[in-house]
């Protein structure tokens, strides 16, 4: 794939995360016990709440778009690890946009008064919630972890110490740094997600390295064609077209099923 699409998908990937963890920053939400679940979504601002759950099932399938970076940037050390591993990581993130969606929900209810907030009701109502919790404390992190521990491969062109930026190693550090430091508690919320964008950086930069890598080494031998070198790399066609265009209509039907249901819930 050539570079301006890499720009693309990065610019629009990017953004998106630092959308989702702004918004997972301002919620706070640090545990889903039912409780403190229902009394923190009652407490928010209804901007905010409207944020974290309209804007984020919004923007989660833009967000999910990153991966292809995973998917690219894994196929140097397996590629069908690499289908498998993003494919679940992409769905497991899908499933925690619509849990993001169940905030609206359970706010809609408790600010209608049609459930008292101390009454037992609550717990089947965020009970509806349990189906999605495999996939956010499970098939998710498991699925990071290869990712990380796949870049020690001599294959890989991701650097090694990016294992720091993984999202679950990330999660770990600061939740050690927050019970040294407990003011940093508030952080926690917010690094899952900004570890993900921050990981979609790092394989951006490094599939850049790779193929201005692969260019020099090709056309080493030519050091007096500049100007025949600088075409090439504006205009070499993308070798993985094929996998793109899957990826393509694989997102295209995310974002159709992700308005569907989101239609049908709100109905």
């Amino acid at each position: 794939m050539n570079n301006r699409n890499y720009d693309c998908i990065i610019i629009i990937s990017v953004i998106s995360g630092l959308f989702i963890t702004t918004c997972d920053y301002l919620v706070q939400m640090k545990t889903v016990e039912t409780d403190y679940f229902v009394s923190r979504l009652l407490s928010l601002e209804e901007t905010i709440l409207n944020l974290s759950s309209f804007g984020c099932i919004f923007t989660f399938p833009f967000w999910i778009l990153g991966t292809y970076f995973i998917y690219t940037t894994m196929c140097k050390v397996n590629k069908k690890l690499a289908l498998i591993n993003t494919f679940c990581i992409s769905y497991s993130l899908l499933m925690l946009g619509f849990y993001h969606y169940s905030y609206a929900i359970i706010y809609s209810i408790g600010t209608s008064k049609m459930i008292m907030q101390t009454n037992i009701d609550w717990q089947l109502l965020t009970g509806s919630n349990i189906p999605f919790f495999p996939f956010m404390f499970i098939l998710l992190p498991v699925t990071w972890l290869i990712v990380g521990f796949s870049n020690f491969s001599s294959k890989a062109i991701v650097p090694r110490w990016s294992i720091v930026v993984n999202p679950v190693i990330l999660t770990i550090i600061l939740s050690i740094v927050t019970w040294i430091i407990p003011k940093t508690e508030c952080l926690l919320p917010g690094i899952f997600s900004l570890g993900i964008t921050l990981y979609y950086i790092i394989c951006w930069i490094s599939l850049k390295k790779d193929r201005n890598l692969y260019i020099e080494n090709k056309y080493s031998l030519c050091i007096h064609f500049k100007k025949e070198y600088e075409e090439y790399a504006k205009k070499t066609p993308a070798y993985m077209n094929q996998e793109l265009w899957l990826f393509a209509i694989f997102y295209l039907v995310i974002i159709v099923t992700n308005i569907c249901l989101t239609t049908t819930i709100y109905i």
